[in-house]
């Protein structure tokens, strides 16, 4: 993933997606980390998008919030706050998601 091709609002919600991670101790983002930021990001277009086929958005961050805490939780002494990677998954979907904007 190269981050200088993605667009603002795809940091912001890599970022907000860190720190659900980070948050709920998750080790790594997950797609459902991302899939939330996505959904709840103020003025994002993946929000309006779903919103606008007839998903109701509020339902899906609650069946997303409950993915998330099901994730495992990591902390412990050697862990640091806030150090996260981006998983596989969620890489593949970055990938997925370059090849198809060139």
């Amino acid at each position: 993933m190269n981050p200088n091709k993605l667009t603002q609002k795809s940091l912001e919600a890599l970022q907000t997606a860190q720190n659900i991670a980070a948050e709920n101790q998750n080790q790594e983002i997950a797609p459902a980390h991302l899939l939330y930021a996505l959904t709840d990001q103020n003025g994002g277009l993946i929000g309006s998008l779903l919103e606008k086929t007839g998903v109701n958005t509020d339902q899906l961050l609650a069946e997303l919030n409950t993915v998330i805490e099901a994730i495992p939780r990591v902390s412990g002494p050697g862990r640091q706050p806030g150090s996260v990677y981006i998983s596989a998954a969620t890489d593949q979907i970055l990938a997925a998601a370059e090849k198809s904007a060139e």
